[in-house]
């Protein structure tokens, strides 16, 4: 009786032991399996986070001082950079995709950077006050950010800024008539899909030295630019998805005359438009994607009478165009 009252006592002992490391084990799987599989749940972030730091970590060891590190899409956040404070040299930044945010930029305020790069961050108008510290900045992407009119105050003291992008960001006119003046060295200019109207003109018109301007998707139709032809010497023009019609292209080649690219994608221009560009010795880039209207003769005469101009209509290499 006692011995078969001690085997059950050994049977159920052996059993909870055999369950407890089954369980043990599944939880094991779970771990594994967390580190390996991309996910949104914590643990699952706070492993990456620890990888990405890992791996810029290494990178920046490779050469403390290097001029350029890009870390663009990397799981980033604040704490991140602090490592980038030891990248005496660092000139050309880019942070693009990442979770870094105003107190991030803290930990870059006092690099000699000349390029910077923070589009679809977590900038605000505050982060812009600590990014007006870098002097240096020649190039600035604030795309896709949550900055706003209030923020191109503290832009205003970057004097030495010849690019600058704030598309897809709560601009309008008013941003605009707030960095014009002090920006006098801005030669190239992306606000697209941003909230400006036709009376940010009279302030893009100040900017001499303005050579691109991108403005895809705004409330700008292409006869406003009227106001800057003779004023502003542009190349490069972008208007994507605008209100662009035939008697808009002669006003750009009139008033434009040494164009060599220009964007007019998916804008109501016909042949009796391209047969205009004609016109424009330098062209060498001309985007024309979505717009069904334009017939393959109209764009094969324009080619055959500028054989280094490549038009682009969605379905073309773009590499090395201007090289």
């Amino acid at each position: 009786m006692l011995v078969c009252l001690f085997g059950l006592l050994l049977l159920a002992g052996t059993i909870y032991a055999v369950t407890r490391v089954v369980n043990q084990s599944e939880e094991h799987i779970e771990e594994i399996k967390s580190i390996h599989v991309a996910g949104t749940r914590g643990s699952e972030n706070k492993l990456k986070e620890s990888e990405a730091d890992r791996a810029l970590r290494l990178e920046i060891n490779k050469s403390l001082s290097a001029e350029r590190l890009s870390a663009d899409y990397y799981e980033l956040n604040d704490d991140s950079l602090v490592r980038l404070e030891q990248m005496k040299r660092l000139k050309d930044l880019s942070l693009g995709f990442t979770r870094v945010s105003d107190r991030g930029v803290e930990h870059i305020a006092r690099l000699p950077l000349v390029k910077l790069n923070l589009t679809e961050t977590r900038i605000t108008d505050k982060g812009l006050e600590v990014i007006a510290r870098i002097k240096t900045l020649t190039v600035l992407n604030l795309g896709s950010t949550a900055i706003t009119d209030e923020g191109m105050n503290y832009l205003n003291k970057l004097a030495n800024l010849n690019n600058l992008t704030i598309a897809n960001a709560k601009i309008s006119d008013k941003g605009i008539a707030t960095i014009a003046p002090a920006l006098k060295h801005l030669t190239h200019l992306n606000i697209a899909n941003t909230f400006i109207t036709r009376n940010c003109l009279p302030s893009l018109a100040r900017m001499k030295e303005l050579r691109g301007l991108i403005i895809d998707g705004t409330e700008i139709r292409g006869g406003d630019l009227g106001c800057l032809a003779g004023k502003v010497d542009l190349e490069s023009l972008c208007m994507e998805n605008c209100h662009v019609t035939d008697s808009d292209i002669k006003l750009f080649v009139e008033g434009f005359p040494h164009l060599v690219h220009l964007n007019i994608s998916g804008t109501r221009v016909t042949d009796e438009g391209i047969k205009s560009l004609e016109s424009l010795a330098n062209l060498r880039l001309l985007q024309v994607k979505r717009m069904p209207a334009l017939s393959k003769q109209a764009l094969d005469r324009l080619k055959k009478g500028k054989p280094a101009l490549t038009i682009d209509q969605g379905l073309v290499n773009l590499d090395n165009i201007f090289k």
